[in-house]
């Protein structure tokens, strides 16, 4: 079987970086307005070095992503159990585009290295792991551009949503979805994601034009709400017997530009984080009421087909875990998402020069920088 035949490695930036969770995967915008098209990255029809692709990837399992396309701890190809779970967002055979999420589990106060490795023939199928990318934490993550139809979930829990209504647009990375509250555009999930007793974590991207509904799990008949993230900015929420509570954040989004929002519940509080940074908390109730109305971005909808509280604008890279994800976890995604060309540096590309002569003896294997050249004597 042929090797790869070609490795870049990423740098993170540490400056960028606060220590975190399993649960951060680094995305890569390896386009025009990202850290640059690699032209390396086009099919070999095209012009690049990518030998095959596989029409089936990406979180709907129905996307073409190139196959011989892999990352890894190391581009050394004799140290197993290097490879990295990843997900491909984007790819442009013609251009060598890619928008790519890359799990590389705790990162903390040193340099990181990613190495993309790339070039191989004999490789026609997917070396991606999509649910992998995600840790067992999250219970839905939407990139939010499939356009109509499903809003695929990438994690292994399977919470895709139907679009009703929202159109493409231009998102923070890669396409969202536009909402326009006069047509009572949202994606629905049906009755999921009750929270409970959990901890959680809501995050996205949010480029409103007028307030809304970001994220709901509300409006029972009773008139009793589960949770509630509306951009004013307010969250609200209700417990069995008890009356609705609102924690509002200090600044609140503004309008006419895009903004990362986040809402961690821990116990008993409610942390609001925009763009990065702490901006207000609050008491909410240990459990949250659960009932039976639908989960949905965008609005609220009851059992009786009720829809309110819509949002004019778009949306893009919402995720929800049942976790509280820490400080330093929401900083980093900040920056990272935000500036991805800041958070990482992308060397040129390096060939690997892994050769294996046939031939009794034993095997001897020279460091050469970041490669290991193996010579069977």
């Amino acid at each position: 079987m042929a090797s790869y035949s070609y490795y870049r490695k990423i740098i993170v930036d540490n400056t960028k970086v606060g220590e975190t969770d399993s649960g951060f995967a680094v995305l890569l915008n390896l386009t025009a307005n990202g850290s640059g098209i690699l032209a390396d990255l086009r099919t070999v029809g095209n012009g690049g070095k990518i030998q095959n692709t596989d029409a089936a990837g990406g979180a709907s399992g129905a996307y073409t992503v190139p196959a011989d396309l892999t990352f890894r701890t190391t581009a050394d190809p004799t140290q197993a159990g290097a490879n990295l779970d990843f997900e491909i967002e984007f790819y442009d055979a013609a251009t060598g585009a890619l928008i790519v999420w890359v799990q590389s589990g705790v990162i903390v106060d040193t340099d990181a290295d990613i190495y993309m490795v790339y070039g191989n023939a004999d490789v026609t199928t997917s070396q991606e792991n999509v649910a992998g990318t995600w840790d067992a934490d999250f219970k839905g993550v939407w990139h939010l551009g499939e356009g109509s139809g499903t809003a695929y979930d990438s994690t292994s829990n399977n919470n895709h949503g139907t679009n009703v209504g929202s159109d493409d647009a231009t998102g923070k990375i890669g396409k969202g979805r536009e909402f326009i509250a006069a047509n009572d555009d949202r994606i629905q999930y049906g009755d999921v994601l009750d929270v409970g007793s959990s901890d959680f974590t809501i995050e996205g991207w949010v480029y409103p034009d007028a307030g809304g509904v970001f994220v709901s799990k509300f409006w029972g008949v009773d008139g009793e709400r589960s949770y509630n993230v509306q951009l004013g900015n307010y969250f609200t929420s209700s417990a069995d017997g008890s009356s609705t509570l609102v924690v509002a954040s200090n600044t609140g989004v503004s309008y006419g530009s895009w903004q990362r929002v986040a809402v961690v519940k821990s116990g008993t509080t409610l942390t609001w984080y925009l763009n990065g940074s702490p901006d207000g908390s609050g008491t909410v109730h240990a459990t949250l009421k659960n009932n039976a109305n639908y989960f949905c971005l965008g609005a609220q909808r009851k059992t009786d087909g009720t829809i309110g509280g819509e949002i004019d604008g778009i949306l893009d890279e919402v995720r929800v875990s049942f976790v509280a994800r820490s400080a330093n976890y929401v900083t980093t995604c900040f920056n990272n998402q935000s500036s991805p060309s800041t958070f990482y540096s992308v060397g040129s590309e390096q060939e690997i020069n892994y050769q294996v002569n046939e031939g009794a003896g034993n095997v001897d294997v020279a460091n050469r920088g970041d490669l290991a050249l193996v010579v069977i004597a």
